[in-house]
């Protein structure tokens, strides 16, 4: 199988690295930075990164170097004269809160994992409604259910999750 060129692997996932980085980040331009970082160390090892393993390779090492750009001293953002206004400045990004969103992702896909496995129906209706925000009635459509039998199986899918994760989530 001959393995896709570098601008088409760019073409292919610039968009999903650069949403990683600005879900990390929260801010657009630093996380343009760490995408242009992550494709040049790709261009750097291309060769050498099995096809099959391109987008975990490319998640992982957008959210280490999101981590780290987080860490770097030369992030921090100065004012050289108390004076002058510039507008907004930057916040520096908060680690805690960084770190803490991210164990809270992994928490939320662990428990949409087991939901998975426990009813994969109840599964795609909080995906699709609660976390992709689509309408209800073309999800109970696509269901081939009515709307309150789609919000009765929200319902007992939410139930359910309440019931095996709420004290893990209060310990956060």
């Amino acid at each position: 199988m001959e393995q896709l060129g570098f601008s088409d692997v760019y073409r292919q996932y610039h968009r999903l690295v650069l949403k990683v980085a600005k879900n990390i980040l929260q801010d657009y331009i630093l996380a343009q930075d760490v995408c242009q970082e992550v494709f040049v160390t790709l261009y750097e090892k291309y060769e050498y990164i099995d096809e099959d393993y391109l987008k975990f390779w490319l998640l992982a090492n957008t959210k280490r170097k999101a981590i780290d750009y987080c860490k770097k001293p030369y992030q921090k953002y100065e004012v050289v004269n108390g004076d002058v206004d510039f507008g907004k400045r930057k916040k520096e990004p908060d680690e805690n809160g960084i770190v803490m969103r991210i164990i809270r992702r992994e928490f939320t896909n662990e428990i949409l994992e087991t939901l998975k496995d426990y009813n994969f129906v109840w599964y795609t209706i909080i995906v699709k409604v609660v976390i992709e925000k689509e309408d209800a009635k073309k999800m109970a459509w696509e269901l081939g259910i009515s709307i309150e039998n789609l919000r009765i199986k929200l319902h007992r899918a939410r139930t359910w999750i309440r019931k095996f994760y709420q004290d893990e989530y209060r310990a956060l």
